[in-house]
């Protein structure tokens, strides 16, 4: 079992960006621009996953262990282009880990692995 001050996200190197399609509606509004954190928990841990946001922490949601999950970015998160990080928590442990900072458009679909 990997010690929990040398757990590190591999959000490093497995960090994926990809936009959302999609054509817009024919009455001429913008597209709902969804923003997505994939979430690929190979741990054994069920981890609190937070966002960086400036030097704002927010919740987002919970990664089950061994599972993947979907989150929904809230538009007040994404407005517009922003620089973020991603931190996951274990639950009941001690170390979280946070990622780089990467820069995410609104309608993107980011992938975090937490590696095991």
């Amino acid at each position: 079992m990997q010690r929990p001050e040398t757990m590190v996200l591999s959000a490093l190197a497995a960090l994926a960006l990809a936009c959302g399609g999609g054509s817009p509606p024919a009455d001429g509004a913008a597209p709902e621009q969804r923003t997505v954190l994939r979430v690929e928990n190979d741990n054994f841990s069920d981890m609190r996953i937070y966002v960086w946001r400036n030097s704002q922490r927010i919740r987002i949601g919970v990664a089950n262990a061994k599972s993947v999950t979907s989150i929904t970015l809230n538009r007040t998160i994404v407005p517009a282009i922003q620089t973020l990080r991603f931190e996951a928590d274990p639950i009941g442990g001690r170390a979280s880990a946070v990622s780089e900072q990467i820069t995410v458009t609104p309608g993107e679909e980011i992938v975090l692995r937490i590696p095991p």
